[in-house]
């Protein structure tokens, strides 16, 4: 469920092609760095690979996501 306003999973995927997967132990903290960054979506996501959850950055520009 997800707030009005707020944006939906699918729309991340599709707006927000390039993604970077960090193990959840990271923490949420991470979209913070991604701020700096013109193309980062507005919020972060958590992708199960391999059984283990991840939290999903993600951005529009394959260049920021590389630099990030």
């Amino acid at each position: 469920m997800r707030r009005k306003g707020e944006i939906s999973p699918g729309a991340i995927r599709r707006e927000y092609p390039f993604r970077l997967l960090f193990p959840e132990e990271h923490g949420r903290d991470l979209l913070e760095g991604g701020r700096f960054y013109p193309s980062c979506a507005p919020r972060t996501s958590v992708e199960l690979v391999g059984g283990l959850r991840h939290i999903a950055v993600h951005f529009a520009d394959e260049a920021d996501a590389l630099k990030f």
